[in-house]
């Protein structure tokens, strides 16, 4: 027997765990302080906002789900149209925008990613078991491992037609999905070796996010299957002429777009100012892989005062990419910054 632990801590939410975190209380009645516009219809709701506070938006969204939210991401600033959807749906598009998902216990939704979700709330977590037809458990383990989805399997050597999985019920909907496009008669057999392995890929998006690819493709009714994976990651299968008419539009959308350029840090260090803003500006390349060298700028001294030196760092990129490296700016200064904090909402 293998497991597989894609997560390795468990934390269960208690009166002590709230004590860690900070938990705010937003009043339904401030949603009007943001610029946007949210309105109930009849069989749904609508949403129009530009550059809002995300937690701003899920209030809306709580009051029509009659229901209390507890987010646990950073600060976001979401840019989002949604014409007479459902409550949930909206939820649903919201989480995937951001990257998080969610689960439902009682009157209270919790954001969050999906390996904080299934530390937090491991004692709830569904165990599936899957029946495979095609392909063997070992095969679907590895497709699965690979897309990191945050699950835990169990297979047998004794039954290579079966695995188990736990996890929350998005994350096993995932694997479901995935089960579904694998498990074909093409593919027995030969453990996704030969001409299956050509109908996959993982594209790495850089500019826009991967529910935006997504609808991308479904709006031109391109024959191939998407999975998301995470904010900037979508995965493909199919045939390989629609997988190249895939391919070439997330090429032609996948562009820099509706960026700005704000300053984000500075130094009046006359001797080492542009030094170290040079290093702050590698670190932030680092833990931020997404962005490039010249997404950051550091100007020369312009201070308007020769007994001071001012040194300022520059970045080209979208909102909410911006709010992101502000963030992680906050946390180089304070590390103690670090730990999410969750708001109910």
């Amino acid at each position: 027997m293998r497991i597989n632990r894609t997560f390795s801590f468990r934390v269960a939410i208690s009166t002590a765990a709230a004590c860690i975190f900070a938990v705010l209380l937003f009043c339904i009645s401030s949603i009007g302080a943001y610029a946007a516009e949210t309105a109930t219809q009849r069989g749904g709701m609508s949403i129009n906002v530009k550059d809002a506070d995300i937690r701003d938006v899920l209030s809306a969204i709580a009051i029509n789900m009659n229901k209390s939210i507890l987010y646990t991401g950073a600060d976001e600033k979401i840019t989002l149209k949604l014409d007479n959807v459902s409550a949930p749906t909206a939820l649903d598009c919201i989480t995937r925008l951001v990257g998080l998902t969610y689960i439902v216990e009682d009157n209270i939704v919790m954001i969050a990613d999906s390996k904080t979700l299934a530390a937090d709330f491991s004692k709830t977590l569904a165990v599936t078991e899957l029946k495979l037809n095609y392909i063997s458990a070992d095969a679907f383990y590895t497709q699965v491992k690979g897309l990191e989805i945050p699950v835990e399997m169990v297979t047998m050597k004794t039954n290579d037609r079966k695995i188990w999985v736990r996890g929350i019920p998005q994350d096993i909907a995932k694997v479901r999905e995935l089960l579904s496009f694998l498990d074909k008669t093409e593919n027995a057999d030969n453990g996704m070796i030969g001409s299956a392995v050509n109908l996959f890929k993982l594209y790495n998006l850089t500019f826009i996010d991967s529910y935006t690819a997504q609808r991308a493709i479904k709006d031109l009714k391109i024959n191939v299957n998407t999975y998301l994976v995470g904010q900037n990651d979508i995965f493909l299968f199919g045939e390989a002429q629609p997988m190249n008419a895939a391919l070439q539009v997330l090429g032609a959308v996948d562009i820099r777009t509706g960026t700005e350029m704000v300053p984000i840090d500075y130094s009046n260090d006359a001797q080492n100012g542009q030094a170290n803003l040079e290093r702050r500006k590698q670190l932030i390349l680092d833990m931020m892989p997404e962005l490039h060298d010249e997404d950051i700028i550091i100007t020369e001294d312009v201070s308007r005062d020769s007994s001071q030196a001012h040194y300022i760092m520059y970045i080209d990129e979208r909102p909410n990419v911006i709010s992101k490296v502000k963030r992680l700016i906050q946390m180089i200064d304070d590390p103690t910054l670090g730990e999410p904090q969750k708001y109910l909402i």
